[in-house]
């Protein structure tokens, strides 16, 4: 008997040893490249991190647009990574749950205070029995808890796009930015030269020049305002995307133009919630705690172990028989881990609850400042701008003939490049809000 209860071990044992399986982390990167277009790797080996490593190197050898930053965050972030990782030690832990328990083998060997034929053995074989109910229950749940950590990872890779699309438009708009207000300094110093050559010959007084230099002096903390912005922008794009100081990249001068028309914007709160990952990822937890349920009904309590034992007596005579031995539920029978697992139950069907209520919340707000911010900068690119070059036009030709002053004229250029920097920022808005629509639609509409 002792025999046949260690082989039926052995071929439990045997066959919980296999993994379950053999393409984790696939799902989270065929998710990520569904909804972005890109590239990404999990590098868990030496090839596909020396072939990631090449494509970032090749993107890097050219201006970068936000689609190429997108890319090289994708593929060289090394908190992406981390997160891959997971689905790593996820997947370890389903493995984990198709073991079955080791059985435990004791022996005891005692010796007689006087002389006998053979000494007093005794070896025992034990297993914990509910191991073969308790497995299945164990598998489901580390499945759902890999399916779990497989879904953030990939909605933690959607959070990077939109926060390197976000970071780059604005490190972007700032360089052009600078330049302009780099004009508008000329424009300003040029007026507190001339400014000082007429209090020279007494055509205009102290306080008018003061406040020309005063004026040119403002213009100057601006543009060092802006330096200190475009430094702190780019370290910030530079930390997205993986690099180091050593790693030289430039990015393209001029943010794209508005597109022609957007893509369609109905039905995008449906869509939203079917595609979000963090609301998946809510819902495979809620089902992950409901699980974890059965693992704590008051039977698996009992700690049932089963097994067999032998005893040779001194005398050489052989007893054999079975071995039971359980805890009895009587003063814990697992029901303050059953009211904890209901009340965590309650909490992620709260939280499942207002995060889609937040989804849908975001996608309305997005879709609005993007209408918005399309608007603004469609005013500007047909009306405002357009009415600003015709006014420094026909400034110029008053100037021409003496009828307006040099400081209009430097007026006039000034506010038409002012205008070209609003332009810029109302694009800058309206792409952000489109990367924006995209994280709160989980990809459901696609730049």
């Amino acid at each position: 008997m002792l025999r046949r209860l260690f082989l039926i071990s052995l071929i439990g044992l045997c066959s919980g040893c296999y993994p379950a399986r053999n393409n984790h982390g696939r799902w989270s990167e065929d998710a990520i490249t569904c909804r972005t277009g890109k590239e990404v790797y999990w590098y868990q080996d030496c090839c596909r991190e020396h072939a990631g490593g090449c494509l970032v190197q090749q993107l890097l050898s050219s201006d970068l647009s936000a689609d190429s930053a997108v890319q090289i965050a994708l593929l060289n972030n090394a908190s992406l990574q981390a997160k891959f990782e997971e689905i790593g030690i996820a997947h370890a832990d389903l493995v984990q749950a198709t073991l079955l328990t080791n059985p435990v083998f004791e022996g005891l060997v005692k010796i007689a205070d006087r002389s006998t034929r053979f000494p007093n053995t005794e070896f025992t074989l034990t297993t914990f029995f509910l191991d073969l109910f308790l497995r299945p229950l164990r598998m489901k749940t580390a499945e759902l808890n890999l399916q779990e950590t497989e879904a953030k990872t990939a909605h933690e890779a959607l959070q990077l796009v939109f926060e390197v699309q976000s970071s780059f438009y604005r490190y972007q708009t700032a360089l052009a930015k600078l330049e302009s207000e780099k004009v508008i300094l000329e424009c300003t110093e040029l007026a507190s030269e001339i400014a000082k050559k007429q209090r020279e010959t007494g055509n205009i007084n102290d306080l008018i020049l003061q406040d020309h230099i005063a004026e040119y002096q403002r213009v100057q903390q601006r543009v060092k305002n802006s330096e200190i912005e475009i430094v702190v922008l780019k370290e910030d794009v530079t930390r997205l995307l993986g690099l180091n100081d050593s790693q030289y990249w430039n990015v393209m001068q001029e943010i794209h133009s508005l597109p022609s028309q957007d893509s369609t914007l109905s039905h995008l709160e449906t869509a939203g919630l079917q595609s979000r990952l963090d609301l998946a990822a809510a819902r495979i937890q809620i089902l992950k705690i409901a699980q974890t349920g059965a693992l704590k009904q008051w039977w698996t309590f009992t700690e049932l172990e089963l097994g067999a034992t032998t005893e040779r007596d001194t005398d050489g005579t052989n007893i054999t028989g079975p071995v039971v031995q359980l805890s009895i539920p009587i003063f814990d029978n697992g029901q303050a881990e059953r009211a904890r697992i209901l009340a965590e139950l309650r909490h992620s069907q709260r939280e499942y609850q207002a995060l889609e209520t937040n989804i849908l919340s975001e996608i309305r707000e997005a879709q609005d400042r993007i209408q918005m911010n399309r608007e603004k900068a469609k005013l500007y690119q047909s009306s405002i701008l357009p009415t600003k070059n015709e006014m420094l036009t026909y400034t110029h030709k008053l100037y021409n003939v003496m009828n307006v002053g040099v400081y209009e004229l430097l007026h006039q250029k000034r506010e038409i490049v002012e205008s070209e920097i609003e332009y810029r920022e109302a694009l800058r808005d309206y792409w952000i809000e489109r990367a924006a629509l995209l994280y709160a639609t989980g990809g459901a509409v696609c730049e």
